[in-house]
């Protein structure tokens, strides 16, 4: 799956993404079933309607003696901001949809179908991967990605719409010359995983040694002087400025950033509070020793002083060193989030990809390396992309698998949800890319197994909402040929299987043997709720199943 986003001016730009989908029936039947009446609907060599086009694409797959296994389609959404869909008509933008796939894929059949039920009207390309002339198949190629937006923007250049300046983009983030070229090539630098762990270490830290601190617990060391900071990225023999990453990762805008934040904090003291509560729990009970962490813990309860603040204040390193310095642990313990998790969270990468099914092979040279991804070099602590030079360790790792930012994904790792809430109160910290990709056996790619089981709540009268979150905590999966697996918390040891049929009906069969229940939350009253089956769980609850809301009644909802 590849697609193209440009984050900076999204609310003004089209965009057009591009998905390599491997059953060309389930695409189309979604693009017609998620249309409203009226909106437009065009094809080429084939019916313009749902089973007419679904069974004209299977005729040409049939007749070139095409291998069911490969991918059957390629999905193109093409959509303009909400200013400019305002402007054109359903009509012109489908027509434009036509005109991008009839330049790009000629001799293949295709189906546009133009959604009107949001603010942004949008085309749904499926084009089948096929040729009717020749026979020969679309390569799932990045390249598509490129030539399809070149071509979309002469389209709007053509209708005098706006179209995405990357480059202009990229230099008013001030980024080096040598990234830029990276970019523009599909090529990733360890320069971004800097700005990706900056991001992280800025939403959190309301001074410089916490930011020195969140840095260094994620593997990047930060030297912080009276005019510069420098960022020491793991296996580079240079630092790289921060003016050099852009105007947020410099210290004018890192003060800024600490005052916005301290203020915020202070405003939620009990959101603190909670989480340091949390940490000490987890800490004293999990039978961790952790170095005067009596000290930091009673420390971290003490109301700050509210005398004025001054954000330039950093750890001064001596000139003789040419090394960063520690941050000080006094400091840190006045953070929202203890680094002690961020450092804890950092475990054995082997172990976890054991026990999440992930194959690593051992490579002629007796290196440790995933299965499909034979360019990732894993050690115990550590991964390495061999192909950009960029390092991973286990929260990194989780947070590719799963999809998830740095800070959910050490939520994961440690088993304590209660560091999201930072998250759900200010904000989520996305990742600007990834650099390791996870290779997941038998499943399908996170967008289709979001929108196939977002089918499957629907005809379970559950919301849809609920897809993103199930399978971010496993608690489902969609396997390639479509079959909904459903999961009790932290067991593996049997599934609900759920097979589509004919108009959106759903088989049910067990797997294996439940050990746990689906979800389960403690009584703090008198009141209890029990239900039989996941399904009627979360029709129920709906977008709230999963909810860490505090509530009174207790709930169990069994396999």
């Amino acid at each position: 799956m590849a697609h193209i986003e440009n984050r900076e001016e999204h609310k003004r730009l089209a965009i057009v993404k591009v998905l390599i989908r491997k059953n060309a029936a389930r695409v189309i039947r979604y693009v017609f079933r998620h249309s409203q009446p009226g909106d437009p609907v065009d094809s080429e060599s084939c019916p313009p309607h749902e089973e007419g086009a679904i069974e004209e694409f299977r005729q040409v797959r049939e007749r070139h003696d095409f291998q069911k296994e490969s991918n059957q389609a390629v999905h193109i959404i093409q959509s303009w901001n909400p200013e400019e869909s305002k402007t054109l008509s359903p009509k012109e933008v489908n027509s434009m949809g036509r005109k991008l796939v009839e330049e790009y894929f000629k001799g293949h059949q295709f189906v546009i179908v133009t959604h009107t039920d949001t603010e942004k009207t949008h085309n749904h390309i499926v084009v089948n991967a096929v040729s009717m002339e020749t026979g020969r198949q679309i390569e799932p190629k990045y390249k598509h990605l490129h030539k399809l937006r070149a071509i979309s923007d002469k389209i709007c250049l053509e209708r005098g719409l706006q179209i995405p300046n990357q480059d202009a983009t990229l230099r008013r983030a001030h980024v080096p010359q040598k990234v830029q070229q990276m970019v523009r090539h599909g090529r990733e630098s360890w320069v971004w995983d800097i700005k990706n762990k900056a991001d992280f270490a800025m939403f959190l830290a309301t001074n410089y040694d916490q930011y020195v601190g969140y840095m260094d617990a994620l593997g990047v060391k930060a030297r912080v002087e009276n005019e510069n900071i420098t960022y020491f990225y793991p296996g580079k023999s240079r630092g790289k400025r921060g003016d050099k990453l852009g105007k947020h990762y410099d210290k004018p805008g890192l003060e800024k950033r600490f005052k916005s934040n301290d203020f915020k904090f202070r405003e939620r003291p009990e959101l603190r509070e909670r989480i340091w509560a949390k940490f000490g729990e987890l800490s004293n009970n999990g039978g961790r020793t952790l170095r005067d962490s009596g000290a930091i813990l009673l420390d971290a309860g003490v109301a700050r002083s509210d005398a004025p603040t001054d954000y330039s204040h950093f750890t001064k390193n001596s000139r003789r060193n040419p090394h960063p310095v520690p941050a000080s642990e006094r400091e840190l313990a006045h953070s929202i989030i203890p680094i002690e998790e961020i450092r804890r969270a950092k475990r054995s990468i082997p172990e976890y990809c054991k026990q999440n099914k992930i194959e690593l092979l051992t490579n002629a040279k007796g290196q440790t390396v995933l299965k499909h991804r034979d360019y990732v070099v894993i050690n115990e602590f550590e991964a390495t992309n061999t192909k950009n030079g960029t390092k991973a360790n286990l929260i990194d790792f989780v947070a590719a698998h799963h999809k998830l930012t740095l800070l959910q994904a050490v939520a994961k790792i440690n088993g304590n949800p209660t560091l999201e809430l930072v998250e759900k109160h200010f904000g989520e910290v996305k990742r600007k890319y990834t650099s390791f990709h996870i290779p997941t056996q038998n499943q399908m790619g996170h967008r289709e197994a979001t929108e196939l089981l977002g089918d499957f709540l629907r005809a379970s009268g559950a919301s849809h909402k609920l897809a993103d979150p199930l399978l971010k905590h496993q608690r489902a999966a969609v396997s390639i040929t479509g079959i909904v697996k459903l999961f009790a918390e932290s067991d593996s040891g049997g599934a609900l299987e759920f097979t589509q049929g004919p108009g959106n009906a759903w088989t049910e069969q067990k797997q294996g043997q439940f050990q746990k229940p689906f979800f389960k939350r403690a009584p703090r009253g008198s009141q209890a709720y029990v239900y039989t089956e996941p399904k009627s769980y979360m029709a129920r609850r709906g977008a709230d199943a999963f909810s860490d809301r505090t509530h009174n009644a207790g709930i169990l909802a069994l396999m």
